[in-house]
């Protein structure tokens, strides 16, 4: 049948191909320079959209899979299948009734800056290309530059918020005719530094405060200090709405000149951490503030008449300073302009708003992608005498990344089987869920066990044949072209031989284990920019896969353009210690009870690992901006003695010196003795210590630690690398050349106060 229909399909293109093909040899080097980028269903791909293409969609469907190639630019109407809805929307396209968009036909945009996601949005839907390629293409300049751009022509539409009287009086000046559609819903949000104890302010009392009426923050609750209402240019997008908000009110006179800021990033910095931020309130769109900075500790938004701004507020409506982002055309427009705004408001292009971070012009229920994840642990109760651990067994590995893969590494044997047939199941699933015109293949399996826990994840991609043409018959090269990578996931507890499907079981039950979870999430995502959209502002309800120290965002997620894992438990970046006593993987278990390391190539003993540190650390910043470490706490000592810490840190930090430093007890080792000092860094970015101190605060020397007739070297050791009690020797570097020395220690001159033993030999004086 298919060899009929090729050869009855050959006849049929055969003058469309002649055609194309004369018309493509006069064209060739201008097509060589578009090659950059592919047309949507140009299925022979000769760099336009014709009744060829029709044609090839037409028997490709009839069972003809040679005539159409496994691309999803093939793939019209975004549900991962070739099928007849694409061949009608093919249809109407070369009927003129639809639009294939491509960066020539495309309108010139420019717009707000806090518009730039929402443009980089609609721009990866309806060109079918990664987020992060879209968002190269958006240029948006300020909101009245971009608006002086629309009068005089050079750009076709801007996204904006509600404009200016002033500028509305330009445009009828001139004889132009506005147009403005809304395109997403948008929140006027208010916010102040994390300090402020004012949380909740009325509508009035906004009013007030911005025309002059409410000048300290007492009247409204707060401290006794006197408010600073900072405002911006007069020709920005949100000073629009901070006048449309006044209303018959009148905003204050502009007398400090240093409260009005130029740019909207300036004025949220300036409410984060400039002179008197504390005193500080300013506005922003909710998108920029939220996207850009919720999750940063230094600010917070005020709820306004008790309801506070959130993407669940500004979707059912109960925020009550709700405005929109238009695009905005003059009547000059042309008809691409009036195609885009169309679109971007079908269902197709709200759904596109959606998952970009943005809501809806409609009134609709909140989405999965935007819900936020509010769950309590469901695992089991926590144990009345539970105690943080300075260690825990873990294990972690990768398998062969094929569809017959296995493990067989566990004691008991018949979990093994039952693991290993979910697995096989999960393979199966993988390749139903692969769409028609795509192949699957795994390219990592990945296990994680941690105290008697235990994930799998397997790491799969789709790809399809893409092909190269020089001419229409000859020079036919196959080039593989991969989706981003698709991410499943199975959870065990090996010691009850169970499997965890969900991830709040992972948590201890009624733990209110969120704020602390987001707040890793967030350290993970700092300084990352892989297909990102937003900063990271909390975790959303949508996601389904997880492990012991992950979670897998969704492909269509509000933060990055495809489906990513985060780590929320990483030692190498120190996050463990935020979860580790609200999840019941934090108990220590020894795992030589359920490993058969006959089947793993490594020592038993590398299985312990001390992964937490004496002290919890936090980043902070001082007056001049510069950023230092000090003690929050300890999961291991008393009120009382974090107290008593924190005293010893004042007083080091009381030397100017020491103050960009970093403070941290060593941690302990299973292996090796280490160190019990603290560890002062000049360098902030330093791996190696300058300086050490007791707990009270007082210097250390070497000399100190390992005899008086060390003292020739207090001022010049560098590190400390290996200290053994068994040889009596500790290894060090110097100051002067970073030489290498190792030195011959007298155990009777050793000051034990100083010393921490491996855990090893604690764990065998135990057993013993």
């Amino acid at each position: 049948m298919k060899k009929a229909l090729s050869l009855l399909t050959a006849f049929t293109l055969a003058a469309s191909f002649t055609s194309v093909f004369a018309e493509t040899a006069e064209t060739k080097s201008s097509a060589e320079s578009a090659a950059a980028f592919t047309l949507r269903a140009d299925t022979n791909l000769d760099g336009k959209v014709t009744e060829t293409d029709f044609l090839r969609y037409k028997f490709y469907l009839l069972g003809d899979d040679t005539m159409l190639e496994n691309n999803p630019k093939n793939d019209l109407n975004y549900d991962e299948k070739i099928s007849i809805t694409d061949m009608i929307r093919l249809r109407r396209v070369l009927d003129g009734a639809g639009v294939l968009w491509n960066p020539d036909n495309l309108p010139v945009m420019d717009g707000s800056t806090s518009a730039i996601p929402l443009e980089a949005g609609f721009k990866s839907r309806v060109l079918a290309i990664p987020y992060d390629e879209a968002y190269d293409m958006v240029e948006h300049h300020k909101t009245h530059e971009s608006f002086d751009m629309l009068l005089s022509g050079e750009n076709d539409m801007i996204f904006t918020v509600p404009i200016s009287e002033s500028q509305q009086r330009e445009a009828d000046e001139k004889g132009i005719h506005l147009n403005m559609v809304p395109v997403a819903k948008e929140g006027f949000v208010f916010i102040v530094n994390k300090n402020n104890p004012v949380s909740s302010l009325t509508q009035d009392q906004i009013k007030d405060i911005y025309s002059g009426v409410i000048t300290n923050w007492k009247e409204v609750g707060g401290n006794d200090q006197p408010i600073i209402a900072y405002q911006r240019n007069s020709d920005s997008g949100s000073q629009n709405l901070i006048t449309e908000f006044m209303g018959s009110r009148t905003l204050m006179p502009k007398e400090n000149m240093t409260t009005v800021l130029s740019t909207m990033n300036s004025l949220i910095k300036a409410v984060l951490d400039y002179d008197n931020s504390e005193q500080s309130i300013g506005y922003s769109v909710y998108s920029y503030a939220a996207q850009m900075y919720e999750n940063n500790s230094g600010i917070k938004f005020i709820a306004v008449d008790g309801i506070e701004p959130s993407k669940v507020t500004l979707a059912d409506g109960t925020y009550p300073l709700i405005s929109s982002t238009y695009a905005m055309y003059t009547d000059n427009a042309p008809k691409r302009v009036l195609d885009f705004v169309k679109w971007a408001t079908s269902e197709e292009g709200q759904t596109c708003a959606l998952e970009n971070g943005y809501l809806p012009v409609k009134d609709t229920k909140l989405p999965e992608m935007l819900k936020p994840y509010t769950k309590c642990g469901t695992g089991k109760p926590k144990p009345e005498n539970y105690k943080p651990e300075y260690m825990r067994t873990q294990l972690s590995g990768s398998l062969p990344g094929e569809f017959e893969t296995e493990i067989s590494f566990l004691k008991d044997k018949k979990l093994q089987g039952t693991i290993n047939s979910d697995l096989k199941n999960l393979f199966s699933q993988i390749k139903n869920d692969a769409p028609s015109h795509y192949k699957t293949y795994i390219s990592d399996i990945h296990y994680t066990i941690i105290n008697g826990y235990m994930s799998l994840i397997v790491e799969s991609k789709y790809c399809y044949n893409d092909k190269a043409k020089g001419t229409p018959e000859d020079h036919i090269l196959p080039h593989y072209i991969y989706t981003p990578a698709k991410y499943s996931t199975l959870n065990y507890d090996l010691k009850e031989g169970k499997r965890i499907n969900t991830f709040s079981d992972l948590f201890y039950d009624n733990t209110v284990f969120v704020p602390v979870l987001n707040d890793a999430l967030y350290e993970y995502t700092q300084g990352w920019h892989l297909y990102k959209k937003t900063d990271f502002t909390g975790l959303t309800d949508n996601f389904k896969d997880f492990t012991l120290t992950s979670v897998i965002l969704p492909e269509k997620n509000p933060y990055y353009g495809q489906s990513t894992q985060l780590y929320f438990d990483n030692s190498y970046y120190n996050y463990s210690y935020y979860l580790s006593d609200y999840m019941v993987t934090g108990e220590f278990y020894d795992m030589k009870d359920i490993i058969d390391f006959k089947d793993l190539d490594c020592d038993p003993d590398s299985i312990y690992e001390c992964y937490r540190d004496e002290w919890n650390v936090i980043q902070v910043k001082d007056e001049n901006n510069e950023r230092y470490t000090k003690a929050e706490g300890s999961a291991f000592h008393t009120s009382d003695e974090i107290k008593e810490f924190r005293k010893a840190y004042e007083k080091i930090i009381a030397d100017k010196n020491n103050k960009a430093s970093i403070f941290n007890k060593e941690r302990r080792s299973y292996n090796d003795v280490t160190l019990n000092v603290l560890l002062c860094r000049i360098d902030p970015y330093a791996y190696s210590y300058a300086k050490m101190f007791n707990n009270k605060g007082d210097r250390v020397w070497f000399s100190d630690i390992f005899g008086k007739e060390f003292e020739y070297l207090d001022e010049n050791i560098y590190d400390i690398y290996n200290i053994s009690l068994e040889d009596n020797t500790v290894k060090v570097s110097t100051k002067d050349d970073y030489k290498t020395l190792t030195l011959d220690i007298d155990p009777d001159h050793i000051n034990m106060d100083y010393i921490n033993l491996p855990f090893r030999t604690e764990i065998e004086k135990t057993k013993k």
